[in-house]
């Protein structure tokens, strides 16, 4: 089974993303989990990780989600017109993902 790690939105939601999948697509999370998550205590390694994302709501972090797994599906390769978004929500999600670095 593939680990997982457990995103909180700001609005108090659980993602459950793949990490390789935030790893491989997000600057944040590989800086991370490059520097922080190998300090958890051994006894917490089965537990998956818990990011709480206080700044980014449901619907923000489902749009980012949904662009990580596009993006990893079409081995990166992908256009604008791939991810429409809509207008309105277009500044909080490239607010997201400077946030996420991808």
């Amino acid at each position: 089974m593939e680990d997982t790690v457990i995103l909180v939105s700001k609005d108090n939601i659980s993602f459950h993303v793949s990490k390789r999948l935030l790893i491989e697509y997000s600057g944040l999370f590989r800086t991370l989990f490059a520097n922080k998550v190998e300090s958890i205590d051994n006894e917490k390694k089965d537990d998956p990780v818990v990011f709480h994302v206080s700044e980014i709501n449901s619907d923000i972090l489902t749009l980012v989600i949904d662009y990580l797994q596009l993006k990893d599906k079409k081995q990166g390769e992908m256009s604008l017109s791939d991810f429409p978004i809509e207008p309105s929500k277009i500044l909080d999600v490239m607010s997201a993902a400077l946030f996420f670095d991808c």
